[in-house]
């Protein structure tokens, strides 16, 4: 498998984790999803009410957690690296 196949997978398993923890809130809150005026709000939203918590795994163990579809609900699965960007440490 390429490198960039490797990302796309990766991607399309991080996409498929995000949507659960957006449809587990839902279901917490009456069929309705997390909003906010950025990604970032709604993001927020899935950590303050505990959708979501450091695991303090490895970038590795969190994609084979990905790849085996168990819950990832580590704030991590958002991380894009990207210039200027660092890794959140603690929720």
């Amino acid at each position: 498998m390429t490198s960039d196949m490797r990302k796309s997978s990766q991607a399309a398993r991080q996409a498929h984790a995000i949507s659960v923890l957006m449809m587990q809130y839902a279901e917490n809150h009456h069929g309705v999803y997390p909003t906010g005026n950025s990604s970032t709000e709604v993001f927020q939203k899935l950590v303050d009410e505990f959708h979501m918590m450091p695991s303090g795994k490895s970038d590795e163990q969190l994609l084979e957690d990905l790849i085996e579809n168990k819950d990832a609900n580590d704030p991590a699965i958002f991380w894009l690296d990207l210039p200027g960007k660092t890794r959140a440490i603690s929720s």
